[in-house]
């Protein structure tokens, strides 16, 4: 009978940001950690180490000096679980570094600069393996599909400059499930493999072809123990006076020794034979590592263990285990979602915040490119640091809001970097445009960042003397609304990737608005709940906010409680100028919503609330919407069943009727009402690892202070409704002047209904234009490209002549033009 064949993947899953932060403790360790892998792998030849997010170890090498680690001291039982899980250990013994670095002639270079070039070396033999492909491990279903194209194309080439390795294994272990079009971005991005667990169903194979929307594939290893089947090292060595820091506890402490016992002898780790077990003819893949785990000490062992049960045991790369799966495997498509569905509501404002930052980076890559085709500098410099604290803050652990507080004050210090640093290159590059346009007399530039034309809403602070009116381009008058310096109105349309502009004259021209339109009718009813008539088929929608108490709230899950309150006490209402704004309690909790109805068909909720500080979790609730329920995934849309709690983009849609947000997650869709979790309490970290009384607290997840989210109800195309409702339109002022531009202006407008650009941006490597298109429907599509475009892969490469494209449904396709800038 042939043995049975398993790969030993030993890995060390590097947390960027999670119970420590990245200054504040993770990069020493891991720095440290890869040093133990330098002197374990040329000590022992026969050894090999997947290298589990290559930007991580090699910014924690070049960043740290060889200083000996401290272990930290435990201080109570949570504690003292937290660094065994963790794996502190001190660094390998400095001589025998120094013994490898003389003995390989680097003694020359500074220390940083040698362990890297040792690291390197290994990574050239074979012996180290980079995989991941992305400039973090992100998670997979909360970022736009842009920002996941960013990860990889930012990532890979980066790692292939440091490492000289082109990775073609994804690797995501670790985050919270796998949205349904990544195979498409991994497969045109050069990335055949994918490694990953969360939201995959224990009955799913371990192999299997996972099919995108599209019709790209990966090979999916889904590894059904998990990834750390070592996370214990040492388990005979707990003292047991740690028993005495809570009574009752021997129990907790008993399990983390019995899941720990396979090191002394592996035979009797369950997962390991779990894992073993389902072998038939395919080789299974054994991730032999944890979060921070070091190389194994007793990996001879541990080998030999495997051998003597009569598998063969291979040591080697991930890539070399995929290309030995063979062909014939399932193809399997579909979102593997959901998992730990409570990272949906931890920490909403790092959530809210990230897609600001998102569509704030879009506008000002856009206006950025637009201005350097019309002879600006590039803000290359500026656009990059930026990026990369965005792609930082999309660390699974940190946009998933389940880590300390420390660690969600760096990324909201973060965002905040990457606010200002933003706000000044829409500044410089949005002042060089409207300084370039011919204008005659006072005016209001509108530019319109996506690839079709809209109107909007507008909000400029003016300094008009005397009363103005607004005219269009053609001298049509614009109606508005003013607030002190504050004018508000509805643009006229603004061209596809370009701008328009809004001329100020001697008149006035200030109107009132309705809470009435051609599509909705609002009003509001009891306890504060928005009473939203569809005049075309007189159905009443209403929209309220709901409270429930929580028996339980962590940062991967909340239990709750049977309490619960729905609409508001308290209720007072003012209405006017087309607004209503709508005041109350909800539990402790004080509330005002704002709700102004569009003439464009839209109903726009902006919802403050003074969050008390208490367990609980605030929902906003629409009743009676019925129908087919999709939600939009990055780069794409998928019917989602009704009863579960499930990620979304920017939008959901139930029949004909379209809710748009601004980074609020969660949505459940059950009995005709539809549920958004708009706040939750997180009282603890770490509850999954450990258990559910013994996390970390996290008193600023407990959300008390004020905090305000944004959606909106449309009977639009869902996918431009939400794109149109987190891209506000951009306004800058121009007096009187001369100019080479006209009043309004396309830049680039491919025409065809269903596909959206999504990028506009001048290439990585060269002065050529990149412009990302998707379509967003289920139907195929056609475009005829300008002269001079050619087609190119998502990391801009393998460019190939293209005048027309038949656009697949959901295709994510990148074409690029050679830039010839005006002077």
């Amino acid at each position: 009978m042939p043995k049975k064949k398993a790969f030993l993947a030993e890995h060390s899953h590097l947390d960027h940001d999670w119970l420590k932060t990245w200054e504040g403790g993770y990069s020493r360790i891991t720095s440290s950690i890869m040093r133990d892998v330098i002197v374990t792998l040329y000590k022992e030849p026969d050894r090999h180490f997947v290298l589990d997010q290559p930007l991580f170890a090699y910014n924690a090498l070049m960043s740290q000096e060889y200083v000996k680690g401290e272990r930290e001291k435990p201080v109570n039982l949570s504690e003292f679980i937290r660094n065994l899980f963790l794996n502190y250990r001190d660094d390998p013994p400095k001589e025998e570094l120094d013994y490898i670095i003389n003995n390989n002639n680097l003694s020359h270079l500074p220390r940083r600069e040698a362990e890297f070039t040792l690291l390197k070396k290994l990574v050239d033999e074979g012996r180290v393996e980079p995989v991941g492909g992305m400039f973090v491990q992100p998670d997979l279903n909360i970022p736009c599909g842009e920002s996941l194209v960013r990860q990889v194309l930012v990532g890979k080439k980066r790692i292939r400059k440091i490492f000289g390795k082109d990775v073609k294994v994804g690797w995501n272990i670790d985050s919270f499930g796998h949205s349904n079009n990544l195979p498409q971005i991994l497969k045109k991005s050069g990335i055949d493999y994918y490694v990953g667990r969360r939201g995959v169903h224990e009955s799913t194979p371990e192999n299997f072809y996972w099919k995108g929307l599209n019709e790209d594939k990966v090979i999916f290893n889904f590894i059904k123990a998990g990834y750390g089947i070592a996370h214990l090292r040492y388990p005979e060595k707990i003292p047991e006076s740690v028993l005495d820091d809570r009574p009752g506890l021997r129990k907790v402490l008993d399990k983390f020794l019995r899941a720990g016992r396979f090191l002394p002898k592996v035979t009797e780790k369950m997962h390991l034979e779990k894992s073993l077990g389902m072998l038939e003819s395919m080789p299974v893949l054994l991730p032999l590592g944890a979060d921070f785990s070091r190389p194994h000490p007793r990996m001879k062992n541990i080998m030999k263990a495997l051998k003597n049960k009569g598998y063969d045991i291979v040591h080697g790369s991930i890539e070399e285990y995929f290309k030995d799966a063979g062909n014939r495997l399932p193809i399997l498509s579909g979102d593997l979602n959901p998992a730990l569905s409570g990272v949906y509501t931890s920490r909403m404002d790092i959530k809210t915040k990230n897609r600001e930052m998102e569509n704030k980076y879009k506008l000002a890559e856009t206006m950025g490119t637009i201005a350097f085709i019309l002879g600006k500098e590039y803000d290359k410099e500026c656009l990059d640091n930026s990026l990369e604290l965005i792609m930082v803050n999309q660390f699974h652990d940190v946009i998933c809001g389940c880590h300390v507080d420390e660690v969600y004050d760096r990324a909201m210090e973060r965002y905040g970097r990457c606010d200002s640093i933003l706000d000044s290159i829409i500044e410089r590059a949005g002042g060089f445009i409207a300084g370039s346009i011919d204008c005659d007399g006072e005016g209001i530039v509108l530019f319109n960042q996506l690839g079709w034309s809209r109107k909007g809403i507008v909000k400029v602070e003016v300094d008009f003397d005397g009363d103005f009116s607004l005219v269009d381009v053609n001298d049509e008058e614009i109606s508005y609304q003013r607030d002190g310096n504050i004018v508000e109105f509805v643009s006229p349309e603004i061209p596809a990737i370009g701008y328009t502009t809004v001329r100020v004259v001697e008149g006035n021209s200030e109107v009132k608005g309705l809470m009435e339109n051609n599509d909705f009718k609002v009003e509001v009813g009891e306890n504060g709940a928005v009473e939203i008539t569809d005049k075309s088929t007189s159905k009443v929608y209403n929209s309220y906010l709901s409270l429930d108490e929580l028996k339980r709230g962590g940062g991967y899950f909340y239990d709750k409680k049977r309490k619960r309150v729905e609409g508001l006490s308290s209720v007072e209402c003012e209405s006017g100028s087309g607004k209503i704004v709508i005041k109350g309690m909800i539990g402790g909790d004080e509330v005002v919503q704002e709700v102004v109805l569009r003439d464009f068909g839209r109903i726009d909720f902006k919802t403050r609330i003074v969050h008390d500080g208490s367990l609980s979790k605030i929902n906003a609730c629409f009743e009676g919407v019925e129908g087919d329920f999709y939600r939009q995934i990055p780069y794409g849309e998928l019917e989602t069943r009704e009863g579960q709690i499930f990620p979304a983009v920017n939008y959901v849609r139930v029949g004909g009727v379209t809710v748009a947000n601004k980074g609020v997650v969660e949505h459940k869709l059950e009995h005709g009402v539809l549920e958004m979790g708009l706040l939750r309490s997180m009282r603890v970290v770490g509850e999954k690892c450990m258990s559910p009384d013994l996390g970390l607290p996290t008193p600023k997840g407990m959300m008390k202070g004020e905090y305000v989210f944004e959606y909106c109800i449309s009977k639009s195309d869902s996918y431009k409704t939400g794109e149109e409702f987190n891209n506000p339109i951009h306004a800058e002022r121009i007096s009187s002047q001369d100019g080479k531009l006209p009043l309004e202006n396309c830049f680039l407008d491919f025409g065809v209904d269903g596909v959206m650009v999504s990028a506009v941006k001048k290439a990585e490597d060269s002065d050529s234009i990149v412009y990302r298109l998707f379509n967003y429907t289920n139907n195929e599509r056609k475009i005829s490209l300008p002269e001079g475009f050619s087609l190119v892969n998502l990391l801009e490469e393998d460019e190939e002549q293209a005048d027309e494209l038949e656009i697949e449904p959901f295709g994510i396709y990148t074409v690029m033009k050679k830039c010839l800038k005006n002077k």
